[in-house]
């Protein structure tokens, strides 16, 4: 078991607070409960606690000890179909930001489905989860079985935009990584990130289990986003906010009644019996507010923040 950290992973501040203490016993529950998909099998942790910690410099939220995902996780996550969605707010939003003239870069690139849709001759995708890049593969899109560390160490070519699309918050060695990310994109080059908004509703919902370890291991804000462009002397172009979509809109309601009605304190983990009964009633009441107010609020253009944040950098 490693020690608790001292030092934020990415600014490396020594003032962390311990917000969580998590049994490794819950975790494997949620996964089995909501997702049928064993942890331990793959994973073999024997850890009694996974605590969650949060800067109090750059607002990064963090798991320690590290459970490290593994393959064969992400190979059951695939087979729900649903995983690898075809299209999220952020491909549109960052279509923006690319011509077909630019040399494009995605790592985590799944199956290829932002592949599919940006108007580029020169995109590379590069994925960790082999089936998703053979599948990639088989529909046409240049997506490879391989690492950015690897890639970087084996290729000297540069791109003009490199995107992280909700990939951020699955590293456990944040810095290396960017290094690694950050070398590969040529100057005045553009690096785009999209990560779960960890200050929108995705960030107070409890019993979330793909946004809490093994399957996550960073939490993020526009802060720790700041923070990378301070760490590698980016500039921010852009910033961007999902607004909350139809396919969410139960659980921002359910989010919100636990937090105003029941006056639930906001924890990532709770088996408790009682939370377990108020859940349940304050999703279906969700479920019957999101049908009446959401349309309302989508007609009036005044819906609230969604599952992501991007932030687009540009390579001084």
């Amino acid at each position: 078991m490693n020690d608790l950290r001292k030092k934020c992973p990415l600014c490396l501040n020594d003032d962390i607070k311990l917000i969580e203490k998590i049994k490794t016993n819950d975790l494997e529950s949620l996964f089995l409960k909501s997702l049928k998909i064993n942890i331990r099998k793959p994973l073999d942790f024997n850890l009694g606690f996974v605590n969650y910690q949060i800067c109090n410099g750059c607002k990064l939220g963090f798991f320690q000890p590290t459970i490290l995902d593994s393959e064969e996780l992400y190979a059951s996550l695939q087979s729900l179909g649903w995983y690898y969605p075809a299209n999220k707010e952020e491909y549109e939003y960052a279509t923006r930001f690319i011509t077909p003239n630019n040399k494009v870069l995605e790592i985590g690139a799944g199956k290829g489905a932002f592949g599919k849709i940006i108007n580029v001759s020169d995109y590379l995708g590069l994925e960790l989860n082999a089936g998703a890049a053979e599948s990639a593969q088989k529909e046409g899109i240049n997506v490879i079985a391989k690492n950015i560390s690897d890639f970087r160490r084996d290729q000297k070519e540069k791109f003009d935009v490199v995107c992280l699309f909700q990939v951020l918050e699955h590293i456990s060695d944040i810095k290396n990584f960017l290094a690694d990310t950050i070398g590969c994109i040529g100057q005045n080059g553009k690096l785009i990130i999209s990560v779960p908004d960890n200050e929108g509703f995705i960030g107070k919902l409890t019993n979330n289990v793909l946004n809490i370890s093994p399957h996550h291991q960073t939490r993020w804000s526009f802060s720790s986003l700041k923070k990378i462009a301070d760490i590698f002397s980016l500039d921010i172009v852009d910033v961007h906010r999902d607004r909350l979509s139809h396919l969410h809109k139960s659980l921002y309601f359910q989010a919100m009644i636990l937090r105003h009605v029941f006056r639930q304190k906001q924890k990532l983990v709770n088996l408790d019996f009682v939370f377990k009964m108020e859940s349940t009633v304050a999703l279906f009441i969700g479920k019957a507010i999101g049908l009446v107010i959401f349309p309302l609020m989508s007609v009036s253009k005044k819906l609230p923040g969604g599952h992501s944040i991007t932030v687009v950098f540009s390579k001084k």
